[in-house]
């Protein structure tokens, strides 16, 4: 038997979900987000107030992720545009916990919220093959695809090696990613470090054994809602190389939060445990692989 998915990511489809009950039980099963926002403009776009519509809905879906500040936000939405009555408003309320960022955190997606990925390769091939191939037509154009998206794959490669992004050497966070990451992932790290200028780590007066405890405060660059800040709840114990906070980032992006890499600054955490830098985000994810493959002539045939 192989391994169950970690997570699946489709369209809102009651005939696929069946499926996905019966074929994986227990993996949780989340809906496109970029189809559902799509879908908010088909039913909701008539609303004379659709811009504002629109806006606060998408404020909701990306910054809420606290669960019960989602819940508010979605409520007060409904209430303020009268959209109680609203079917699709109600529909997606119902079945927040399997679409909404703030319900789906505690499963690793890394990073995916759409079903784009697997939608944009079909595009690709789109561009290479069509129903009047014939067989070996298909096959000869197919490796050509193949080919051309191994070749982007080795130039994005060289400039990750060649090219590497420039960084902070004072963040610890910085320089260990920088090192092991691809440029897209390490800017993602980047992007999280910037963050550290609007989030203040303050730790608790209590601990747990070796474990300490902080509350992030991070100022939102724009007011929502009510709310001019978040709070976040971070654990700390460098004995036992363990870290985590609630936001839950890690657990569903794959890389650290602000939170955790400012309290790690604190804490003079001298070194990144190993199980936070993960092997799929590294430059070297492929050095393992020793695959031949097809789309090579035999004078450049070689391993992967």
């Amino acid at each position: 038997m192989g391994t169950k998915p970690k997570g699946i990511c489709t369209d809102q489809c009651r005939a696929i979900g069946r499926e996905v009950e019966v074929v994986f039980p227990g993996v949780p099963h989340r809906f496109c987000l970029w189809h559902l926002l799509q879908n908010a403009s088909k039913n909701l776009g008539t609303n004379a107030n659709w811009k504002d519509i629109d806006r606060l809905i998408r404020t909701t879906v990306h910054d809420m992720m606290d669960q019960e500040e989602f819940d508010e936000a979605w409520c007060i939405i409904m209430d303020k545009y009268g959209l109680r009555e609203a079917g699709w408003m109600k529909e997606k309320y119902e079945t927040r916990s399997q679409w909404a960022p703030a319900y789906c955190r505690g499963t690793f997606w890394a990073g995916m919220s759409s079903t784009q990925r697997s939608e944009g390769m079909n595009r690709f091939f789109k561009t290479q093959v069509n129903l009047q191939c014939g067989l070996l037509t298909f096959v000869k154009r197919y490796e050509q695809a193949l080919k051309i998206k191994a070749a982007e794959e080795a130039d994005n490669n060289l400039k990750t090696r060649e090219k590497p992004l420039k960084f902070n050497k004072t963040i610890l966070a910085k320089y260990v990613f920088q090192k092991s990451y691809t440029n897209a992932m390490f800017a993602e790290v980047k992007k999280e470090c910037e963050g550290l200028l609007h989030t203040n780590v303050t730790k608790k007066d209590y601990a747990l054994g070796s474990a300490v405890f902080y509350v992030a405060v991070e100022r939102f660059p724009t007011v929502i809602w009510r709310k001019k800040f978040k709070t976040s709840d971070v654990t700390c114990d460098k004995v036992k190389g363990e870290f985590s906070c609630s936001c839950k980032l890690f657990e569903f992006r794959g890389i650290l939060c602000r939170h955790i890499i400012r309290a790690m600054s604190i804490e003079d955490v001298e070194f990144i445990p190993e199980k936070y830098i993960l092997q799929r985000w590294k430059k070297d994810a492929r050095s393992y692989e020793n695959i031949k493959v097809s789309y090579y002539d035999l004078e450049e045939s070689q391993w992967r």
